[in-house]
């Protein structure tokens, strides 16, 4: 299917670029027009009615939000009253629903930028979210009074979730793209907050036919907090007793950085730069997702069980970037992503994985990437220091896993100083100026144990 470039209005006047919380373009291809494949919902053109709550109301809301709900004594039990969760759930429908008018949609009244900005919060000024409190309540107090306001807020967060689940899916089936979107990005901060009710939408966000990836590039980012939140038990809550949404989560993820790793040269050819940069950029996003579940396969039974979705190879194979292989050609960023998420593979929940291979490969991609370096004098070509800090703690995670007197443990353990010396100097270039080419001297004549990524199934 021919796919191009689309803009997106996202906030005053004409037809805008996406653009990420960072300022960066996504810029994603959207799918010509056709009615939807089996199991996909129609789009609607439909403006969500939600009247705006009286100012007392607002000011209510505004109490559970801040833990001060009601004023003249807080408690979690005042927030179950039926006319607190009225209360609640108007609020979240009008702020949220208002991402389907098409005077917000056209910045007439307002944009939707600022529409965002009251429900995510924003840099303006830093304004807080009228919806979701603000991080640090994660965090322990000193103070006693502290931590029960915290805690208040957190009941509150509980309570209000399942409404802004359902307002954001009401919003995923308006046609105009923007508005998708937005309801993504609201998802994904519900995912980050760790609550696996979030699983559910994205990934009907990731499985709609129709749907643009820049809306999917949001919800793999949430999937990718649940991953990771429910990484070492393998399970979306407690209902997930099996972990079947946990493989369905991660497949979904999979499947979609393995499709668009693997495009024709016919294709591409019909694909813009453009195009090309926006696959790049969603895919990095795609890798840092599927690498929150530490896990090389989606399911890894070790030598006789059932194996499925090799995720290490899939990485692999962007990280090293064979010529021809990966299409569009794999990013230096993107590699190093590949390289980290490899790095922080878990042995004891990928039974079949050599991690003294793992270590060979991101050993043979960081002569690769410190050659690179060397022929950047100026060290303007990447964030170099950045890099150094993230293949840094990639290297300290690898030998946390290596203190094991396996041949492939030690392999790994007299392999990493020579990896580091690479770190040290794409950190400083002063120093070990030499230590690319030492790196590929020493993978040259040094072969790990383990022979192939995965071991053989018996």
């Amino acid at each position: 299917m021919r796919r191009w470039l689309t803009c997106l209005p996202l906030a005053a006047g004409p037809m805008l670029m996406v653009w990420t919380l960072a300022a960066a373009p996504v810029a994603a291809y959207a799918p010509a027009a056709q009615p939807p494949a089996a199991g996909g919902e129609e789009f609607k053109d439909e403006r969500l009615e939600a009247e705006k709550p009286s100012d007392r109301d607002l000011r209510e809301f505004d109490r559970m939000l801040k833990g001060t709900y009601p004023f003249d004594n807080p408690s979690e039990a005042a927030l179950r009253d039926p006319a607190a969760q009225a209360i609640m759930a108007s609020s979240i429908k009008y702020y949220i629903y208002r991402l389907t008018w098409s005077d917000v949609q056209e910045a007439r009244v307002s944009s939707m930028s600022d529409v965002m900005e009251e429900i995510l919060g924003g840099a303006n000024n830093n304004p807080a979210s009228k919806i979701f409190p603000p991080i640090l309540i994660r965090r322990k107090s000193d103070d006693p009074e502290m931590n029960q306001r915290r805690e208040r807020q957190m009941a509150y967060l509980r309570l209000a979730v399942p409404h802004v689940i359902k307002a954001s899916q009401d919003v995923l089936r308006n046609k105009v793209l923007a508005a998708r979107l937005n309801a993504a990005r609201i998802l994904e901060r519900v995912a980050d907050w760790g609550f696996d009710s979030a699983a559910e939408p994205l990934l009907n966000i990731m499985n709609h036919p129709q749907e643009h990836d820049a809306v999917r590039m949001w919800a793999m980012q949430g999937l990718g907090y649940l991953l990771r939140e429910y990484s070492e038990r393998g399970q979306l809550g407690a209902a997930d007793d099996k972990g079947l949404r946990y493989q369905q989560c991660s497949r979904a993820i999979y499947q979609w950085l393995d499709k668009h790793a693997s495009m024709s040269a016919e294709e591409l050819e019909q694909w813009t730069t453009p195009e090309k940069d926006a696959i790049v950029y969603i895919r990095k996003r795609a890798i840092r997702a599927l690498g929150m579940t530490r896990r090389a396969m989606i399911i890894d039974g070790g030598r006789t069980g059932e194996r499925e979705g090799p995720v290490a190879e899939l990485l692999a194979k962007i990280m090293l970037n064979p010529q021809g292989v990966v299409l569009p050609e794999a990013s230096w960023s993107e590699r190093v992503e590949a390289a980290y998420a490899l790095s922080q593979m878990n042995p004891r929940l990928s039974p079949s994985l050599n991690m003294d291979v793992v270590a060979f490969q991101i050993g043979q991609f960081m002569a690769s990437l410190g050659a690179y370096a060397n022929g950047d004098p100026g060290r303007t070509l990447q964030r170099w220091k950045y890099i150094a800090l993230q293949l840094k703690e990639g290297l300290d995670a690898i030998e946390k896993e290596s203190s094991g007197s396996e041949p492939g443990q030690e392999f790994t353990r007299r392999l990493l100083p020579q990896m580091m010396r690479v770190v040290e100097n794409l950190d400083d270039q002063s120093k070990h100026q030499q230590a690319a080419q030492d790196l590929f001297n020493y993978l040259s004549g040094n072969a790990p144990p383990g022979k192939t990524l995965f071991k053989p199934a018996s």
